[in-house]
């Protein structure tokens, strides 16, 4: 840290210290204009968060999301975060993330606090709450480029509303695929421990529970596609690696939670991705059944 920087820092504890968390946005603001260590904009944060600037705490600790998330002493300031700007699926998703990394100690403490604040902004906030699960319920019948801001807002809902508006909109034949995949995704991010029904993209109606999916499978399957393309083009050809990619991360949105069904030649995939399927695998009876769940991943982004 550059001793000006680290006087600065200084100063700002201080002023933390004594009870004057503006004194602290007022010293590290012209700081945190550029890239910080994680410390101040840790404190920077806190004193935001003092001054119930919240949505601009949400804006400066989001850059540093993976080191909130992988240090136990800063994951509690980032719930408070997201919890002040009543972020609860990225919440409950974040602690899922800790108990991967940590283990279960305090995770219900955090499941707590996140509940708590759920049930606090359902009281105090009915209306907004509503109108909020009124939009993802009808998320359909929205444009096209009104969805992605409805679903953004759904973020906003206590998880017993937003279930209530994704079991709907998963088996709404009239909502694009790619907007059910994603919705599906996420209840499989949260580990959901109830039934879920959805149309999945076979047009059939299908039946998980999201916590029981095999997800350590799901992980190793969907990891080592990703390392095949790496090694197939990234060095050679990075513009295309980087194309490919995108296109297999669809893929794997559209096919979860079924990926290890689908895919059962992952090397077959990726030359059937990148357009160099081996000769003599032309005839072979995966690598068709492969090539046709391809082209029906393609139909249904049309």
């Amino acid at each position: 840290m550059k001793p000006d920087i680290e006087e600065k820092f200084q100063q700002a504890q201080i002023a933390y210290e004594n009870g004057d968390p503006q004194k602290t946005v007022n010293i590290l603001e012209p700081v945190c204009e550029d890239p910080v260590s994680i410390q101040i904009n840790v404190l920077y944060v806190q004193a935001l968060l003092k001054v119930k600037q919240y949505h601009r705490a949400y804006t400066e600790a989001i850059n540093y999301e993976l080191q909130y998330l992988k240090n136990r002493e800063y994951f509690e300031i980032w719930i408070d975060v997201l919890l002040d700007n009543a972020l609860f699926i990225p919440a409950r998703f974040s602690v899922v993330n800790y108990q991967k990394l940590f283990g279960k100690d305090q995770v219900d403490h955090y499941l707590k606090m996140i509940e708590q604040k759920e049930d606090l902004v359902a009281s105090e906030q009915a209306n907004t709450v509503k109108q909020n699960l009124k939009n993802f319920y009808h998320l359909g019948d929205q444009p096209s480029w009104n969805q992605q801001q409805v679903l953004n807002s759904a973020d906003h809902l206590p998880l017993s509303q937003y279930v209530i508006g994704a079991q709907f909109i998963l088996r709404d034949p009239f909502v694009k695929p790619l907007i059910r995949a994603t919705i599906l995704n996420t209840l499989l991010d949260l580990q959901y421990s109830k039934s879920i029904a959805f149309i999945w993209i076979d047009n059939e109606e299908h039946s998980i529970i999201p916590n029981k999916v095999n997800e350590k499978s799901r992980e190793k399957k969907i990891k080592e596609l990703r390392e095949i393309l790496k090694e197939r083009l990234a060095n050679d050809n990075p513009i295309d690696y980087e194309n490919y990619s995108q296109q297999l991360q669809i893929q794997l949105l559209l096919l979860a939670p079924f990926e290890c069904d689908i895919i059962t030649d992952s090397k077959g995939w990726i030359d059937i991705l990148v357009n160099n399927p081996k000769s003599n695998q032309d005839n072979d009876v995966a690598i068709t059944k492969m090539k046709n769940w391809q082209q029906k991943i393609q139909s249904s982004l049309l």
